[in-house]
């Protein structure tokens, strides 16, 4: 199983749950690229963040709805609630998304009421880390040039986490470009996560003979955009 940013969170979670829940599945390993795994860490430094304020309010909302000891009310500062919820009715990967990112510098103080790690909302990011044992092999990647899903924060969660079950690797992607560009893996950086996925499952690997294939697909059908220029 592998997967990307938020899939990268989900994956984290099929390793935990998969002998339990589909052990006829067969999982035997589990690869994530800069996964969101430290879900209170991200949620703290969002705001801080270009474009933190539309991440805050689809984390908010959604979190809202699906647990009724989170009310939106209680982490939205009054005078920000109608744009909050207006960005988080937008899809991140749509036109709409620039409306959402022109409302959100209309703000000059924090749209928050409090921290989104306290009360309610942050036992349920708590909750919805994946801090389980995975029973197979684990790869996380991390690009060190990401402004998202900072390396340090990776490193931390591998090192408090994963390893406390089995070993766990953490190899890291540089990425030319400027700290907010990440990107899909270019076919060169493919290769380094296939040979370190093939060394952690060394008995399997197989399974992980097309994912360079697999990163070039995607890359094909959605191409990398280039690093804006300063």
């Amino acid at each position: 199983m592998w997967g990307h940013s938020q899939g990268g969170h989900a994956v984290l979670w099929t390793g935990i749950a998969a002998p339990a829940y589909a052990p006829d599945a067969h999982v035997v390993g589990v690869a994530a690229f800069a996964p969101a795994s430290d879900l209170p860490a991200l949620a703290a430094r969002l705001e801080t963040l270009r474009g933190g304020t539309v991440l805050s309010s689809f984390v908010i909302q959604a979190y809202a709805e699906a647990y009724r000891d989170v009310t939106f009310n209680h982490y939205v500062r009054p005078a920000a609630r109608i744009q909050i919820r207006e960005m988080a009715s937008r899809c991140l990967n749509e036109p709409e998304l620039f409306v959402s990112v022109l409302e959100s510098t209309i703000f000059t103080e924090s749209v928050l009421a409090r921290s989104p790690t306290r009360g309610g909302l942050g036992q349920r990011l708590a909750e919805n880390t994946p801090t389980g044992p995975i029973p197979v092999p684990v790869l996380i990647g991390q690009g060190e040039a990401d402004g998202l899903i900072l390396p340090a924060v990776q490193a931390s969660y591998v090192r408090k986490t994963l390893r406390r079950w089995r070993p766990a690797r953490l190899p890291r992607v540089p990425r030319p470009g400027p700290p907010q560009y990440t990107g899909f893996l270019d076919e060169s950086q493919a290769r380094r996560m296939a040979q370190a996925l093939r060394e952690a499952a060394p008995a399997s690997k197989d399974r992980w003979r097309n994912i360079t294939d697999a990163v070039r697909t995607s890359n094909d059908r959605n191409p990398p955009s280039p690093p804006t220029q300063p």
